[in-house]
């Protein structure tokens, strides 16, 4: 799908800023104001000239971990939150960071243009009143200064911009487009696997352990929670959550909605198979141990009760084909993201169809990644994110004290500064 939204031909891409709630300080990870204005007032002008255009690629907001408890309910896996409680959650960010919605203000009317795609953490924009409240936070600017792109990507002149969770099946959305389902009591926010993670399990986890939400690979977060427990920094019952959650949606999830006709036992998870989960996570944990988890996390399985009210677009209303060869087990919280985007650059790349592909949603920085060689204009980046990062790779098997003793990574704020022409090229700024 060919776009025409950009203004300017000088462009500056940001993503995953994750601005959150001050009052709930627990699950806020945007600490960077200064750092925004800084962005806008003094480094674009001085990389980019003005006018620009600022494109604002994914997760701008992270709606999920604004009033939490908004997003738990009885009404089924696959709803999320009505256009009231987003609107709810808008506010307290709005509130909660002035600055940053008066420095978009002050850009745009300065002559710039902002253009902002939706992510996984926050679709909430397809709402009326919440794109409406945004406009007015930033000073009413008509389009095209100000451009909500509800189709998700920005595609033309040569460059392909979007957030890239599409590719991933645990934060992948049947609805992209427009993501409201018909819930059995009001329209309500289309909820993908990844963001029922959060609002069930993740968010009281990060709650409690703060740290959790930096560790990167997010894959890793499951074996770092049951590692803790083993070591005595995280409680049976937070342990038996996430074991819990695991049994109850992620092998489900994994059954019905990944491997298609794969079968899968009826009725409720038993002791022995909670077992072995548990296994699978502590090798080696002592029976005694293995045995308590196991039986409380059977008390922690997600309710299932409101499956039978959920769309007809499927079981859970994810729509994830069983046709991908690496679309296996490895990637249940979110290993398959990096495999999915990369194939989508490959094709884009390879096509014709662009020459600069820029992602986000990782919070992995790719710089310049020259898939057909040094010499060969096409490149890939993924500008990283504005959340501090623990890389866990050099650590098999971590803790919680160990993460104490990681330097923390991905928080030397970046944004992509590309210049269409033909071909378009781009290049990775220090904030």
């Amino acid at each position: 799908m060919t776009t025409s939204v950009l203004l300017h031909p000088c462009i500056a891409v940001i993503s995953d800023l994750h601005v959150g709630d001050p009052g709930t300080p627990e699950l806020e990870d945007f600490d960077r104001d200064d750092d925004f204005v800084r962005l806008l007032s003094v480094e674009i002008p001085r990389q980019l000239g003005t006018p620009a255009t600022l494109v604002i690629n994914g997760d701008f907001i992270d709606f999920p971990q604004i009033l939490p408890a908004l997003s738990r309910h009885d009404l089924g896996d696959a709803y999320g939150t009505t256009e009231a409680e987003s609107l709810q959650r808008f506010e307290r960010a709005r509130d909660g960071h002035p600055r940053v919605f008066q420095a978009l203000a002050d850009f745009i009317r300065a002559g710039n243009q902002v253009c902002l795609l939706p992510g996984n953490h926050d679709p909430d924009y397809h709402w009326p009143s919440v794109e409406a409240a945004l406009r007015t936070a930033i000073g009413n600017p008509r389009s095209p200064h100000f451009m909500f792109v509800a189709d998700g990507e920005i595609h033309e002149r040569g460059i392909h911009i979007e957030h890239g969770n599409q590719y991933s099946y645990d934060n992948r959305f049947d609805h992209w487009e427009r993501p409201i389902l018909n819930a059995p009591d009001v329209p309500r926010l289309e909820r993908p696997w990844g963001t029922l993670f959060m609002d069930l399990v993740y968010n009281d986890a990060e709650a409690a352990h703060h740290t959790l939400n930096r560790i990167y690979p997010h894959s890793a977060l499951a074996a770092v929670v049951a590692r803790s427990f083993v070591s005595g920094q995280v409680s049976l019952s937070l342990f038996a959550r996430v074991v819990g959650f695991m049994l109850g949606k992620g092998k489900r999830f994994i059954g019905e909605r990944l491997l298609g006709d794969y079968p899968v036992e009826s009725g409720p998870p038993t002791l022995a198979v909670a077992c072995a989960v548990i296994d699978e996570l502590v090798p080696g944990i002592p029976g005694d141990l293995r045995e308590a988890v196991a039986r409380a996390a059977l008390q922690h399985l997600p309710s299932d009760d409101a499956d039978a009210k959920e769309s007809s677009s499927g079981l859970l209303g994810w729509n994830v084909e069983p046709d991908d060869p690496d679309g296996s087990a490895t990637g249940l919280l979110g290993r398959t993201d990096e495999r999915g985007m990369d194939r989508r650059a490959r094709e884009l790349l390879g096509h014709g169809d662009a020459t600069i592909v820029v992602f986000g949603h990782t919070h992995l920085l790719v710089d310049a990644q020259a898939p057909f060689g040094k010499d060969d204009p096409r490149r890939v980046f993924n500008t990283g994110s504005w959340v501090p990062q623990l890389d866990v790779t050099g650590l098999p098997r971590p803790t919680l004290d160990d993460l104490d003793r990681v330097q923390y990574t991905g928080h030397e704020l970046r944004f992509l500064a590309v210049e269409l022409g033909d071909p378009p090229r781009a290049r990775l700024f220090t904030v």
